[in-house]
């Protein structure tokens, strides 16, 4: 997964902006390579505590991914105090079967001023793998 400086600052950006609550959007691109960041509104009950990602917001990124002729890479959200790793409920609530190939962008804050940004997928036995992150 290639991700330019320039997403990797956004997708931190966005996490730093609320660092009470946890954001979300989408990565879309090309054969691996980030081209475009699309940020969310996070509709949780607790965004303290989860992330979902606003209904609207989504369609919106989607529709516009595929009118540009891009394809979903993946999902990001933030964890304000927690680290950069899946929870439970993160993988309780991933569709393997309906993305199969995304990527899941995960930006802790737990360390002031030391954003920490981790990428996972599940493999083909749904198995979840950390995918690494080359920033170019």
């Amino acid at each position: 997964m290639k991700l330019p400086r320039r997403f990797y600052d956004e997708l931190v950006a966005h996490a730093e902006s609320e660092p009470e609550q946890e954001v979300c959007g989408l990565v879309a691109g090309k054969d691996g390579v980030a081209e475009r960041v699309y940020r969310t509104r996070n509709v949780a009950k607790t965004p303290a505590k989860l992330f979902q990602l606003h209904p609207k917001d989504f369609m919106d990124a989607l529709d516009d991914l595929e009118t540009s002729g891009l394809d979903l890479i993946g999902f990001y959200h933030s964890h304000t105090h927690s680290s950069p790793y899946p929870s439970r409920t993160a993988v309780r609530d991933w569709n393997p079967e309906v993305y199969p190939d995304a990527i899941y962008f995960i930006c802790s804050l737990a360390e002031p001023g030391r954003p920490v940004l981790r990428a996972f997928r599940f493999d083909r036995d749904v198995h979840l793998v950390e995918e690494p992150i080359d920033v170019v």
